[in-house]
């Protein structure tokens, strides 16, 4: 069995240059296929990728890799430093997934070659980084993988990240690693490793690693385990312990279900999380300001399609995979990011109705002022033109008096029953 890794990068496009962004991949990039050899996902999770009616759409990319897409540099116990020999890495594939116009996720398929299991630690935990801690005069320097990432994007597109710090900014990891410790205590600090995309050097312990809320760990059989946290998916397989009998499933079935449905659904989940924290970040962004109402219909038109389409709590019928995906969804607190936006949401939407509603009190305020003064004025002038056709002066004023209240009142009635416009109501 091949050991590999997806690194997955999301990255969102402005609503305004939607449009643009769509012709520029059309005419750059060539549509392709993906998940057709799905067999254990609910059609409904799959029809997002396929048929002509397919919500996301995928595009094959064939970079040219450098040399240096792919330096990685480790350190020995000693704090050494050293680099690591990638010479076997090869770039399998590279994909771009756009969910929605304005989201999408730009994959990179790596073989992991002959690495040894601590040197694909290092090349987890250095690869995943979209800046390293390089500095020229206090400027962050753009690795090899940030030129790559930006070339093959475009300038409409951007890689999209909630951490403020560049230093922080990671891609997210989805991989399958066999090992060949047989060691426990070691084969446990592997699996934190795996889990959170460090090495065992900085890995925390297993107690903390079992114990956090935001890692997962799951053991469909004795010689798989399933370790993640909110940015990394590893499927960790023991080879000292594969039966005779299961060598098959490992080496041939695990990884084409690793490739298909693994995949599939990890997209799923990353595709649910940056949707949510995308409108929720665009809503704290334009909470103000003259364009609030259209980014308010905008981000309810948004959460109203995510929530019909997009949203899953079931993805199959069986264990493995729906495990995975619950445990995952969990991790990465996809329920509670939504619910938050919801929340905000409708705080914003009620706090512009109220100023919506005062605005038109104080618009009903100053008309009936100035209707007050449209009637004194109207008095008069029926008073005297009652005046010049010989009417007493004071039928003439009654008469005057009831006309314009009439026409006032009627006005009134027209003016409050009329339709105001609201926002709509979600």
């Amino acid at each position: 069995m091949k050991n590999k890794g997806y690194y997955i990068i999301p990255f969102s496009v402005d609503v305004s240059d939607c449009e643009i962004y769509e012709r520029w991949l059309n005419e750059r990039y060539s549509r392709c296929n993906c998940f057709t050899q799905c067999r254990y996902l609910f059609s409904y999770v799959l029809s997002q990728f396929i048929g002509e009616d397919a919500a996301v759409q995928c595009y094959e990319l064939f970079p040219t890799p450098s040399q240096d897409l792919f330096s990685v540099y480790a350190y020995d116990t000693d704090g050494r430093r050293r680099r690591v020999d990638t010479s076997t890495v090869s770039l399998a594939e590279t994909k771009l997934y756009m969910f929605s116009r304005y989201l999408g996720f730009l994959s990179f398929a790596v073989d992991y070659g002959e690495l040894t299991e601590e040197e694909i630690e290092w090349f987890a935990h250095s690869f995943k980084r979209m800046y390293w801690k390089r500095k020229q005069d206090g400027v962050n320097l753009p690795t090899e993988l940030n030129k790559t990432v930006s070339q093959l994007l475009g300038p409409k597109a951007r890689p999209f990240f909630y951490e403020r710090d560049e230093i922080g900014r990671t891609s997210h990891i989805l991989q399958l690693v066999n090992i060949d410790e047989q060691d426990e205590t070691t084969v446990q600090d592997i699996l934190c490793a795996m889990g959170r995309g460090h090495t065992r050097q900085f890995s925390a312990d297993l107690n903390t690693f079992a114990e956090s809320p935001f890692d997962i760990r799951y053991a469909p059989t004795q010689y798989i385990e399933w370790v993640g946290s909110p940015n990394v998916l590893s499927c960790v397989v023991k080879n000292s312990i594969v039966s005779q009998s299961a060598e098959s499933f490992v080496n041939n079935v695990l990884p084409n279900h690793f490739s298909s449905e693994y995949l599939c659904i990890y997209l799923v989940l990353l595709n649910q999380r940056y949707t949510v924290m995308y409108l929720l970040q665009t809503l704290m962004e334009h909470r103000s300001g003259q364009h609030k109402d259209e980014v308010l219909d905008f981000i309810g038109d948004a959460l109203d399609s995510f929530r019909n389409e997009a949203s899953f709590m079931v993805v199959s019928k069986e264990m493995n995979y729906q495990n995975i995906y619950a445990k995952m969804l969990e991790v990465m607190e996809i329920d509670k990011l939504l619910k938050q936006t919801e929340s905000i949401n409708q705080r914003i939407l009620l706090r512009a109705q109220q100023e919506e509603e005062e605005r038109d009190n104080k618009t009903n305020r100053f008309l009936m002022v100035l209707s007050f003064l449209a009637i004194g004025s109207a008095l008069i002038d029926l008073a005297g033109f009652l005046d010049r056709l010989g009417i007493k002066s004071t039928v003439a004023t009654i008469i005057s008096v009831v006309i314009t209240l009439i026409v006032a009142v009627s006005g009134f009635v027209i003016m409050f029953s009329g339709g105001k416009h609201h926002r709509k109501k979600r």
